[in-house]
């Protein structure tokens, strides 16, 4: 693109060059739109459809148990929440249902990827004496791909193997065309 600041071409563009915008000038010529491009872009946006549709899973049962360790604030192992092939397009997770049985802290976090090694998002939640076992936790990841499978793992801040049940709730993407 070339800029014209007071009639004189301008290779670049700093604020030391102008102090009006009307002292701007660009020509026309040499910006090149492929417009065909955008047009095609348009036309498929425009036919199609995009629905978001929040689910949970594991869907009319208990969740998944997921275990700490004996040590404090250490992970226990790994706890598939979602198997592959039960999500079949684009989704994010929202939120988490956890139950603990335990009094205590907990740190819960999410993984993806067939090894679990990538962690999507984790947080705390607390659990006492006559309080709710039951925490709806808002808990927001980025885009995950279709058949991805998301792994749990629970830190707590006791020393004995404390549990967790475990319910992921995502919004679905869906493209109807």
């Amino acid at each position: 693109m070339v800029v014209a600041i007071n009639g004189e071409p301008k290779g670049g563009f700093s604020s030391a060059d102008s102090t009006r915008l009307s002292d701007v000038q660009v020509v026309a010529s040499d910006i090149k739109v492929e417009n065909d491009q955008i047009r095609s872009d348009v036309y498929d946006l425009h036919n199609r459809v995009v629905a978001t549709i929040q689910r949970v899973y594991p869907n009319l049962a208990a969740g998944v148990a997921v275990n700490t360790s004996d040590i404090a604030w250490a992970y226990g192992d790994f706890s598939q929440i979602i198997p592959p092939s039960v999500v079949t397009s684009g989704f994010t997770v929202t939120a988490v249902e956890t139950e603990a049985d335990s009094d205590g802290s907990y740190q819960l976090s999410l993984y993806t990827d067939s090894d679990a090694t990538t962690e999507i998002s984790h947080t705390l939640f607390h659990r006492e004496t006559n309080t709710t076992k039951v925490d709806y936790l808002p808990m927001v990841t980025g885009d995950i791909a279709e058949n991805s499978m998301i792994y749990a793992r629970l830190a707590s801040s006791t020393t004995s193997s404390d549990a967790a049940l475990v319910k992921v709730y995502y919004t679905e993407q869906i493209v109807y065309t």
